[in-house]
C-alpha cells in the first residue's frame, strides 16, 4: 500500500497553511467558525481569539492533520507561524498592526502536577488541572527587546518561551560599528505584563508538596485567583533558580479556564432522581443517616453536619451588609467518643475539605503568607480556608490546642469569609469563606460539667461565639449502649431498609444540586424564628454561656439549610421547626431552655412524648399513637388533634403527622424498638 508522503513546509508556508485552515474551517452548524471570531474580535482594543486543537483532527480539510501533528511534533514552530497567521489577518482586516491575545484551548496530550514535572513533558504543549496556591505580582516581561550601543546604533533581540531575560547582544549589528557596550531602549522595546502562580494537584493539595509553576502574561494575568481549580493549557519548559545550575519545569500558559469547585456533571436523569428524593417518606431522616453512616447515634450531630456540607445561601441585609451562609461547628468532649472519626468521614467523601492537626498549624498555614517564588519574588501563598473556599471545610483536630496567635490570625477569617495580609510592600484580601469543623478534648482531658464551655475549653468567648454548634460528647457508660457500640464496632451499623443510608457519591451530587436554590424567609417564619430567639436571649445562663445575636443568625442560616435540602424557594414553618429542635437540643446540654412556638408539630409532639412516656416499658405501635391521640385526653385535645392532623394515620398519606413523626425519631428521649411495625418507648438514658 502506497504511503502519503509528509510535505515540509518553509515558516511562511507553514503561516499560509495556517491562515489557509483559518479562513475554511466549519464548524458543525457550517459556519466559518474562525472568520467569524475575527470579526467580532476586532472591535476589541486587544482582541481575543481561542484556537480549539480538536478542530484540527475534525475538520475535512486535509491540512488539519498536518497543522496537528506539527503542534505535536514541534510546538515552538507552530505557535510562531500561529502568532505570525493570525497577527497578518488582523492586519488585514484593521489596515494596521494591533495587538492580539491568542489562546489555545485544552489538548489531547493531558498530564498530572507530577507528569508535568518530568523530563519527558520538555518543550511539550499539554493540559494540566490543578489548584492555585499562590500568585506573585505583575511584572513587565519583555518580548522584544532594543539595545542601542554608544554610538546608538540598535540591536534587536526577540525573546520566546522560557528564554532568559538576561539574553544580551555581544556585538553591534550594524557592520561598521564592533561596539560592545549596550543599554536598552525602554520605549522602543516591546513589553507584556506577567505574573507566576503555581497549582498543585485538586486531588491530594493538602498531601503533595510537588507544585508546578505557571507564567501568566497579558489578559491572562487577571484571570485567576489563589484557591480556584484550574485547567491550563500551555508550553512545559525549563528554567534554573537564580545561582544555581538546579533546573526545574514551568508552564508557559496559553489558556486557562476555572473549574467548578466539584467537578461533577449532573444530567437530566440526576435531576429526576433528586426532585423524587425529597418525596419519600423519610427523606430527611434518611440524609442525616447518611452523614457517618459507620458510627453509631449522634443524629444531632450528623444533622448539623449535613446542613454544614448544604449550606445556606448568602443573606443580604437590609443595611446591604451579608450574613455569612457557611456553618461553624464544633465537637468536644470526652477522649474516643467518635469525633474525629466523624471528622474523618467528612474529609475522606466529600470533595475540598482539609483536615489540619492544630499543634502544627499556624495562621500562614490557614489563611495567607509571603513567599519566593523560583524566580526570588515575592509570592502570596494561600492558606488552607483559602484553598477551600466556596464549598469547602477546614477540620482543625484538637482545636483548643492551638497556639494564640494562630487563633487571632484566624478570628476573623471564620466570621467574615475573608483572609487579609499587610506587610511591606504586600497587601491583599482574599476570599476564604470555608466551614470550620473543630474536635478537641476538654483542656483539662476530663469535661467537667460545672464548668462552662469557655473554661472546659481553655478558648475566648469571641471565638467560641463564632461557632453555630457547640457539640459536648461525654463517654456515658451504660450496659446496652456500651453492647451496641462493641456491634457497631465489629459488625457495623445496620440501618432498616427503609432508612439505609444514601452513597457518599450521590450525596455530592445531590448537594451540588440544591446549591442553586436560594430560599427566602417569609414573615411567618421570620417571627416565629424571632420570638424563639428573645425567649432564647431571656434566660438567666444566656450571657454566661454567650448567647448572642448570632445565634438568631444560626437559627435563620439553619432554616434557610433545610429548605434548601427540600428545594424550595421559600422555608416554610416546618423548616423553622426542625432550626429550633436542633438549636434546643445543642443548647440543652448547656442547662438553655429555648421554648418552641404553639405549632401543630409542637402540640402534635408533646402529646405523643406523654404517650409513649405512660406507655410500658415494651413501647407502643405507632398506630396506636395515633389513636390515642384522636381519642383519649379532653375533647379541647381531641378536636384541635383532629383540625391539625386529620384522621388519616398513613404516613405516606399524611404530611402533617408525617412531620410529627419525622420529630419524634430525632428526639433525644425516644426509642426506637422497631420499624416494621414502628413501635416506640420512652428512655431515660441521657445521649450526652
Amino acid at each position: 500500500m502506497a504511503t502519503i508522503e509528509k510535505r515540509t513546509y518553509t515558516d511562511s508556508g507553514l503561516c499560509d497553511l495556517i491562515k489557509d485552515f483559518l479562513a475554511h474551517f466549519k464548524d458543525k452548524d457550517g459556519s466559518y467558525k474562525y472568520v467569524n471570531a475575527i470579526d467580532q474580535a476586532i472591535q476589541y482594543t486587544i482582541p481575543t481569539v481561542i484556537i480549539s486543537p480538536k478542530d484540527f483532527l475534525e475538520s475535512e480539510l486535509e491540512s488539519g492533520i498536518e497543522i496537528n501533528d506539527l503542534m505535536y511534533s514541534n510546538c515552538k514552530r507552530f505557535l510562531i507561524a500561529l502568532n505570525r497567521a493570525v497577527e497578518e489577518i488582523f492586519q488585514t482586516k484593521a489596515g494596521k498592526k494591533i495587538p492580539i491575545d491568542i489562546q489555545i484551548d485544552s489538548v489531547s496530550d493531558e498530564s498530572s502536577v507530577i507528569q508535568a514535572l518530568s523530563k519527558k513533558q520538555i518543550g511539550k504543549l499539554t493540559t494540566v488541572k490543578g489548584m492555585i496556591v499562590y500568585k506573585s505580582d505583575i511584572f513587565n516581561k519583555c518580548k522584544k527587546a532594543v539595545y542601542k550601543c554608544d554610538a546608538f546604533h540598535p540591536t534587536v533581540i526577540e525573546f520566546g518561551i522560557g528564554d532568559s531575560e538576561n539574553k544580551l547582544p555581544l556585538i553591534c549589528d550594524n557592520a561598521n560599528c564592533k561596539n560592545r557596550n549596550f543599554v536598552i531602549d525602554a520605549e522602543s522595546s516591546e513589553w507584556e505584563t506577567y505574573r507566576n502562580i503555581a497549582i498543585k494537584s485538586d486531588e491530594d493539595f493538602s498531601f503533595s508538596n510537588d507544585e508546578l509553576t505557571i507564567s501568566l502574561s497579558g489578559q491572562l494575568t487577571e484571570a485567576v485567583e489563589a484557591g480556584d481549580r484550574i485547567f491550563v493549557t500551555g508550553v512545559v519548559y525549563v528554567k534554573n533558580k537564580p545561582k544555581s545550575n538546579i533546573f526545574k519545569n514551568e508552564v508557559h500558559c496559553l489558556y486557562i479556564r476555572k473549574l467548578d469547585d466539584i467537578d461533577l456533571n449532573i444530567t437530566s436523569d440526576d435531576e429526576e432522581v433528586f426532585r423524587n428524593m425529597i418525596c419519600e417518606t423519610d427523606f430527611y431522616q434518611k440524609m442525616i443517616n447518611s452523614i457517618a453512616p459507620q458510627i453509631l447515634g449522634y443524629e444531632e450531630i450528623k444533622e448539623s453536619l449535613l446542613l454544614q456540607l448544604i449550606r445556606s445561601p448568602t443573606r443580604l441585609k437590609p443595611d446591604n451588609t451579608t450574613s455569612r451562609g457557611w456553618f461553624n461547628i464544633g465537637l468536644w468532649g470526652d477522649a474516643g467518643v467518635a469525633k474525629t472519626a466523624m471528622a474523618e468521614h467528612i474529609n475522606a467523601n466529600y470533595p475540598k475539605t482539609q483536615i489540619i492537626s492544630s499543634r502544627g498549624a499556624t495562621d500562614v498555614g490557614l489563611t495567607l503568607g509571603i513567599d519566593k517564588d523560583s524566580s526570588g519574588n515575592s509570592v502570596l501563598r494561600a492558606g488552607a480556608f483559602v484553598l477551600n473556599r466556596g464549598h469547602g471545610i477546614v477540620i482543625l483536630d484538637e482545636f483548643p490546642r492551638l497556639n494564640p496567635e494562630v487563633v487571632d490570625g484566624i478570628m476573623t477569617t471564620i466570621e467574615s469569609g475573608f483572609a487579609s495580609i499587610a506587610k511591606a510592600g504586600f497587601q491583599a484580601n482574599q476570599r476564604a469563606d470555608s466551614s470550620l469543623l473543630a474536635t478537641g478534648n476538654a483542656y483539662g482531658e476530663d469535661w467537667n460539667d460545672g464548668m462552662n464551655l469557655k473554661d472546659n475549653l481553655n478558648v475566648s468567648t469571641p471565638l467560641l461565639s463564632r461557632f453555630d454548634y457547640h457539640w459536648i460528647i461525654k463517654d456515658i457508660s451504660t450496659k446496652q449502649r456500651d453492647s451496641d457500640v462493641a456491634d457497631a464496632i465489629m459488625f457495623g451499623v445496620e440501618h432498616d431498609e427503609s432508612f439505609k443510608p444514601y452513597s457518599s457519591s450521590l450525596l455530592v451530587k445531590y448537594f451540588k444540586f440544591v446549591r442553586q436554590f436560594e430560599p427566602e424567609l417569609t414573615d411567618e417564619v421570620a417571627q416565629y424564628l424571632k420570638s424563639s430567639y428573645v425567649q432564647l436571649r431571656s434566660h438567666d445562663k444566656a450571657k454566661e454561656n454567650g448567647i448572642s445575636p448570632r445565634h438568631l443568625n444560626t437559627l435563620i442560616r439553619t432554616t434557610l439549610a433545610i429548605s434548601r435540602l427540600y428545594q424550595r424557594k421559600y422555608a416554610v414553618v416546618e423548616d423553622a421547626e426542625n432550626a429550633i429542635t436542633l438549636m434546643k437540643k445543642n443548647l440543652d446540654q448547656r442547662g438553655i431552655s429555648v421554648s418552641e412556638a404553639n405549632t401543630y408539630t409542637i402540640r402534635q409532639f408533646n402529646r405523643c412524648i406523654d404517650i409513649i412516656k405512660e406507655a410500658s416499658s415494651m413501647g407502643i405501635a405507632l398506630d396506636d399513637v395515633f389513636d390515642k391521640l384522636q381519642t383519649s385526653g379532653s375533647k379541647e385535645q381531641i378536636d384541635q388533634c383532629v383540625l391539625d392532623l386529620g384522621k388519616e394515620k398513613e404516613l405516606r398519606h399524611n404530611k402533617k403527622w408525617r412531620n410529627v413523626v419525622s420529630k419524634l425519631r430525632r428526639s433525644m428521649v425516644i426509642n426506637i424498638i422497631s420499624e416494621k411495625p414502628m413501635i416506640l418507648s420512652f428512655k431515660h438514658e441521657k445521649r450526652f
